[in-house]
């Protein structure tokens, strides 16, 4: 019996002092691809196809086209993208100036997008809205 009790004690002793070293830790994914950038919307279209003007900031490798010409307005844009992840892009209005990272995407789109047609330029990019100030 007292063996027992010895047994149960350092048991406990051992858990009360390996224990809190084996703490589980969220890993964070680092999903930015850029620093701050500062934009313009440029095109909303009806079924969520959104253009971003690059106004400042280091792009990196982001896909954009340095010339655009939208064939709906016939006005040329530089330096303009598609934005890829438009179910987690605020409502924002053409117009509109505001900072965001380019990002890699890790949610799945689950959003519901018409299908009415609207012109948009081919090179595209996620982005993470941030407002008016980075963080």
């Amino acid at each position: 019996m007292k063996k027992r009790k010895l047994f149960i004690l350092f048991v406990a002793l051992t858990a009360i002092i390996f224990l809190p070293g084996f703490t589980c830790k969220k890993e964070t994914i680092d999903t930015r691809l850029s620093g701050c950038i500062k934009g313009r919307l440029v095109v909303k279209g009806p079924c969520a196809q959104y253009v971003i003007q690059v106004i400042s900031g280091d792009a990196g490798n982001a896909d954009i086209a340095p010339n655009w010409l939208d064939p709906e307005t016939n006005i040329n844009y530089t330096n303009v993208f598609t934005v890829k992840n438009h179910c987690y892009f605020p409502a924002l209005n053409p117009g509109d100036e505001f900072n965001f990272y380019f990002i890699r995407q890790v949610k799945t789109m689950d959003c519901i997008v018409c299908l009415a047609a609207r012109a948009t330029p081919l090179q595209g990019n996620e982005v993470q809205y941030t407002g008016s100030t980075c963080p």
